[in-house]
């Protein structure tokens, strides 16, 4: 019995074996992308986890205005006892041979955090020695002579002996932001701790026991790791005083010291010590926390992982979906058109359960082939083809690749569900019939009078075989639905990842053309007066690449409402604001102008939302410095990228209760290169007054870099949802065939040439080929919105734009796999035995 079974069902799959290779095909695409995509996110962050537990990358970098000493470490390791505390330095230098900003930082190689990856050549061995970034190989090759002239280091000439990667930076190009130079840092250089000649480290690396149990992405992380900083800041701040009088009592000791050496009389009074501080002017102690998502790259990786987890979230949803529907049908299909042979098996005496096993079979053997080999590709090819691009712009070298329990459970049971379900529930229908009933062939749809033929006019103006055409399309309506469905849904695939593409890289070119009109902004140092204020403005009035100025108040200030994680913004006060139109266009989401007044605010739709609040609301700000302020809500503008908040000078002053300076410049030039940019930042930077100078072009380059991270997984979807596309146009096209082959070989009979037999069933194809592109297009559109809605986040939206190449490519795609089946079909029907389909059901 079971030989038997066994040689039938492997006949069955003989005879249609385009039909079993199009449901595994379908199956493996379903639960490769399912799997696949929703596998990137998970081994992204695995393993840059694995990476920063591996080289003991801090969780914490303080820098202290007056640095930090052996006490500073113990006051932290008193509180918290489990916590790693090192002391190094961290200064920012130019490199005067290539002119290059670097961040200098000491070297120790017994220190327990931050391990440096060795490219190639050695860590350096004495003073005379250092380690560059490995992304500045081609510029500093081995052996070259580093020079600076900061009075930090006592060799400030050093030899390159190896280049590192550092967990600090796991963004091979993005270095972050200084104070010295252009504003950019173009990579690091450790040399030994014994070569700084600094009187107290000037930065705390710290790492918590009680954070290694949090994966670093995760959300877990991000809210213990706040908590543990918030402790950090109450202990140091407790330390503050206690470290001011230690400056106190080094000053009045270095004081006397000079006094002795010059020859003078000591005074040994305490109130004449006192005379001695007022005459000296000690830095305020003023400590700055970074946390590990501060580091350069690192919430740029997060938020690529989060973008890509929430398009796995709907993109392969979808795709599934339309994967099962075509699965479904098939196996419905393929057992119905065998409902002969079920018929003389129960003839026979055969039991239900027996006649089902091979149909089950079937559907398992499909089921099983197509979700292992969807399994293994989706959780190991397609992460690896992604990892193998993402390599160029992350350190990471050996990408983690694992099985995920959740999403490969839901693919099988998803395709068990397709295909055994399918094939229970046709066989619990047939099975229920007689036997006499099954050996005949079910009767045709009766035909009947379709609408369009009562509108005479075009009716009787149209051929016999076009009649013939629009009558089947009535007739057999849930074929047109399903076919209709099938390409709408894949053309639509094909358009939303088109429209991920183009809309991926839309917020920076929107904020950065339409609504962000300045091309650089210069901040000036605090507490200038107005002489060197207008020597700054001179400067930019005889630059020949600077068109025009808007000098303007700006800061970052943090947010936070009830309910709501805290913010932080820019905000930017102008005292004129018809001018400040021509540099920062304000207009609502809904394209209405808005205009500074000093009704109030105007904030960005982004921190409208995350805050939860709306016109007429207050806000509430609190700047570096401590201060709170309320802020009227007076305008939501549109806005793409990070937060800002946009007010009147005059109407800022009144909120504050005391002066606010204009300390910042907004430029409006013209096209710049690099060089230029780089010349007048130099210029502006040598006049003493400036402290920073940022061109916009970088945020540019920068935002398309975090563009093409995703480009590779875009094009996927697109390659994938093609490929679905063919399989199937070509399966329900098989299905199709299958169904009306004694029709089909009637009207060959009847005389039709074997091109008007195809056309027969392919001018059908080309109805519903149309109509499901056009329906393809708004199922498109609606599930990009969705997409792009899940991966907006509260300092990133995603407008909604599919360039009309995208509509344009997906509909060509279509056509053309609808011809190359047309093309196929028409050799299958030529082949059509017509004798033995006439016969077939005698």
């Amino acid at each position: 019995m079971k030989n038997i079974y066994f040689k039938s069902l492997i006949r069955d799959i003989r005879s249609s074996f385009g039909r079993f290779v199009a449901i595994i095909l379908i199956i493996l695409m379903g639960v490769l992308l399912f799997v696949g995509i929703k596998s990137v996110g998970p081994d992204l962050t695995r393993t840059a986890a694995q990476h920063l537990e591996t080289s003991h990358a801090s969780d914490f970098q303080i820098t202290a205005t007056t640095g930090f000493t052996a006490k500073d470490r113990q006051a932290i390791l008193k509180k918290m006892p489990h916590a790693q505390v090192s002391l190094g330095n961290r200064v920012p230098m130019v490199e005067h041979r290539k002119q290059k900003n670097l961040q200098v930082i000491s070297f120790d190689k017994n220190d327990s955090q931050d391990h440096l990856q060795l490219a190639a050549g050695h860590f350096p061995g004495n003073n005379h020695e250092a380690v560059i970034d490995a992304q500045l190989r081609k510029l500093y090759p081995m052996g070259t002579k580093l020079r600076f002239t900061s009075k930090q280091l006592k060799q400030t000439t050093v030899k390159v002996v190896g280049y590192v990667t550092s967990p600090t930076y796991i963004d091979r190009k993005e270095r972050g932001i200084t104070t010295i130079g252009n504003g950019q840092l173009d990579g690091f250089v450790y040399t030994p701790k014994t070569n700084f000649n600094i009187p107290a480290d000037s930065t705390m690396y710290i790492r918590l026991k009680q954070l290694r149990k949090y994966e670093p992405f995760s959300d877990q992380y991000q809210s213990k790791s706040a908590t543990a900083a918030e402790k950090l800041m109450q202990i140091l701040n407790a330390r503050q005083p206690i470290r001011q009088r230690e400056l106190q009592q080094t000053a009045l000791v270095q004081a006397k010291a000079r006094l002795a050496a010059q020859g003078q009389p000591v005074p040994n009074t305490a109130a004449i010590d006192q005379q001695l501080l007022q005459q000296i002017k000690l830095p305020k102690t003023e400590y700055i926390l970074n946390q590990r998502s501060d580091n350069p790259g690192f919430s740029d990786y997060r938020s690529l992982a989060e973008r890509i987890d929430a398009i796995a979230n709907v993109f392969p949803v979808f795709f599934f979906l339309i994967a099962i529907l075509i699965t479904f049908t098939t196996m419905t299909r393929m057992i119905e058109e065998n409902r002969k042979e079920i018929g003389t098996l129960k003839a026979l005496g055969y039991f239900n359960h027996e006649i089902a096993i091979k149909y089950l079979l079937y559907a398992l053997i499909t089921a099983t082939i197509g979700t292992t080999l969807g399994i293994l590709i989706g959780s190991k090819a397609l992460p690896t083809v992604v990892f193998s691009i993402l390599k160029q712009q992350y350190i990471f070298t050996d990408y983690k690749v694992a099985y995920y329990g959740g999403p490969i459970l839901l693919a099988t049971g998803a395709a068990i569900f397709a295909t055994v379900f399918s094939a229970l529930y046709v066989l619990v229908k047939d099975l229920r019939e007689k036997p006499s009933t099954l050996l005949l062939p079910k009767a045709p749809k009766a035909g009947k009078r379709v609408l369009l033929e009562r509108v005479t006019p075009i009716w009787s103006r149209l051929s016999f075989n076009h009649k013939i055409t629009y009558r089947n399309i009535f007739r057999y309506k849930a074929r047109g639905i399903l076919t209709i469905l099938g390409i709408a849904g894949c053309t639509g695939l094909m358009v939303a990842g088109f429209g991920l593409r183009d809309s991926i890289g839309a917020p920076a070119d929107i904020q950065f053309s339409q609504l962000t009109k300045y091309q650089a902004s210069v901040t000036l140092k605090s507490g200038q007066d107005a002489v060197k204020l207008n020597s700054v403005s001179q400067l930019l009035t005889d630059a020949s690449t600077v068109q025009s100025t808007l000098p303007v108040h700006s800061e970052q200030v943090t947010l936070k409402q009830k309910g709501t994680t805290k913010q932080t913004a820019t905000l930017m006060a102008a005292d004129q604001a018809a001018k400040f139109d021509a540099y920062v266009t304000l207009r609502t989401p809904q394209q209405h102008k808005l205009r500074l007044t000093n009704a109030g605010a105007i904030i960005s739709q982004q921190l409208a939302k995350t805050l939860a609040v709306q016109t007429g609301d207050t806000i509430t700000l609190r700047t570096t410095a401590g201060q709170r302020y309320r802020l009227k809500v007076a305008g939501i503008t549109e806005n793409y990228l990070g937060h800002n908040i946009y007010v009147m000078h005059a109407y800022l002053t009144k909120q504050t209760a005391k002066a606010v300076p204009l300390n910042t410049y907004l430029l409006k030039t013209k096209v710049m290169t690099p060089k230029q940019e780089h010349r007048l930042t130099q210029q502006l930077l040598d006049s003493g007054q400036v402290l920073n100078v940022n061109f916009l072009s970088k945020q540019i380059k920068l935002q398309r870099t975090t563009t093409k991270s995703i480009a590779p997984v875009v094009l996927i979807f697109i390659v994938l949802s093609g490929t679905l596309a063919f399989v199937v146009l070509y399966n329900l096209m098989n299905i199709n065939i299958s169904e009306r082959e004694r029709e089909l070989a009637t009207i060959k009979v009847l005389g039709f040439f074997n091109n008007e037999v195809t056309m027969y069933v392919v001018r059908e194809s080309i109805i519903f080929t149309g109509i499901g592109i056009l329906l393809g297009f708004g199922i498109g559109h609606l599930l990009l919105q969705f997409i792009l809605a899940q991966a907006s986040s509260e300092l990133i939206l995603f407008p909604t734009v599919i360039h009309w190449s995208g509509y344009v490519i997906s509909a060509v795609m279509t056509i053309i796999f609808s011809l190359i089946v047309a093309i196929v079909t028409h050799f299958k029907l030529k082949h059509i035995h017509m004798i033995q389909a006439l016969n077939a059901s005698e």
